[in-house]
């Protein structure tokens, strides 16, 4: 299974893999990028074991349905290895549907560590099987705005508390009450 599979390094891995025989799961947003994506593939490869599943690596609910239509109801379905490459790294903070900063969302919370964690009992059903996260350089050289490095908050309902709010000038303020929290299923 392959995260960000369209194009770049994921497309990339995919490919080597459907050219050694793999069973590939592309797991792309688009499904139109995707599927030019698979076709390639297949033509490159002579694979036809190559599957799409559409899912935005920054949505929890995108994720978990996309394990659950890879695993179809297997508690531990054969997964040999995990490449979470898929990644985005926007100029100005931006939230998800969900409430959660974009970055944030596909690169840790969504994309790799959920993912992972869904994956985590069949990785460990396999024999040898792998979790391979990637990550890119673009991190050191965007483009930041003033407003963007010195007002981010995470928002950390995984671990049920809110953090404290940073004012424009990076000091801390007094945390939100708990009826403004910046969570929105904190409490629930």
């Amino acid at each position: 299974m392959v995260t960000g599979a369209n194009s770049g390094v994921g497309f990339e891995v995919a490919q080597y893999l459907a050219r050694r025989g793999a069973e590939v799961h592309l797991v792309c947003r688009s499904a139109q990028r995707g599927e030019e994506a698979r076709r390639a593939i297949v033509a490159a490869s002579g694979n036809s074991n190559v599957h799409l599943l559409v899912c935005d690596c920054g949505l929890e609910s995108d994720v978990r349905a996309a394990w659950a239509s890879f695993s179809q109801g297997v508690a531990a379905p054969r997964l040999d290895v995990l490449v979470c490459n898929a990644g985005v790294l926007l100029n100005e903070r931006t939230l998800t549907s969900e409430r959660v900063e974009v970055t944030l969302a596909c690169h840790l919370l969504f994309g790799t560590y959920l993912l992972g964690k869904l994956a985590l009992p069949a990785l460990e059903a396999t024999p040898g099987s792998r979790m391979v996260a990637v990550s890119s350089g673009r991190m050191y050289n965007p483009r930041l705005t003033l407003s963007l490095t010195l007002t981010l908050t995470l928002c950390t309902h995984w671990w049920g508390t809110c953090p404290p709010r940073r004012s424009r000038i990076g000091r801390r303020t007094r945390s939100p009450s708990r009826s403004a929290t910046c969570c929105p299923r904190q409490g629930s």
